[in-house]
């Protein structure tokens, strides 16, 4: 945290200004602009100005995102260029989002993009069991606010937005719920 801390502070002192996670813009930049009119978006590469329904991943381990399914790209080399040599998608493994999915999916882009989402009524009962009691200890923390519309990110939780969005992420939530505990390492 320190040295982010520290990047940040030297960024700043040249005329960057943070647009999220680990992504500094100038003022000019459109990238910084998006951020300030709501139009900032995110995918596997980042942040972006630019949406599209579909993200075409090229190269070794690469993820592609057609909006409702995601797929990836062998992991090693030498599989990647058999697949291509043969002629074949060098797609390892897919996975089709539910409409559940896509919900939460938007959930996340909405808390790293803008820093805030509103829930959906039909949503409450698994945002109630999954995501508010994650929600409640990031409150604690002082890194949110959140009441049963909503959901926004304080200037000290900004720099926590993907501790923030793991409260949307129902597999891995209830995989935790499963196997009693955490499955990933904590962020700090």
């Amino acid at each position: 945290m320190k040295l982010y801390q520290l990047g940040k502070e030297l960024l700043m002192q040249h005329g960057y200004h943070d647009v999220g996670m680990d992504h500094f813009a100038l003022p000019t930049d459109d990238l910084y602009k998006a951020k300030l009119d709501g139009s900032l978006h995110r995918n596997f590469m980042g942040y972006t100005t630019q949406h599209t329904s579909l993200l075409l991943g090229l190269g070794v381990s690469s993820i592609s995102d057609a909006g409702v399914a995601f797929a990836q790209n062998e992991k090693a080399l030498h599989d990647y260029y058999a697949c291509i040599e043969k002629g074949e998608l060098p797609v390892t493994r897919g996975y089709l989002l539910s409409e559940e999915d896509v919900t939460f999916k938007n959930y996340i882009l909405d808390v790293s993009c803008r820093g805030k989402t509103s829930f959906k009524e039909e949503d409450l009962p698994l945002l109630k069991k999954y995501s508010f009691p994650e929600l409640e200890k990031l409150t604690e923390d002082k890194l949110v606010l959140w009441n049963l519309e909503g959901v926004a990110v304080t200037e000290l939780g900004s720099h926590f937005i993907r501790n923030i969005c793991k409260s949307f992420d129902l597999h891995l939530l209830r995989n935790q719920a499963e196997t009693s505990g955490p499955r990933f390492s904590k962020a700090i």
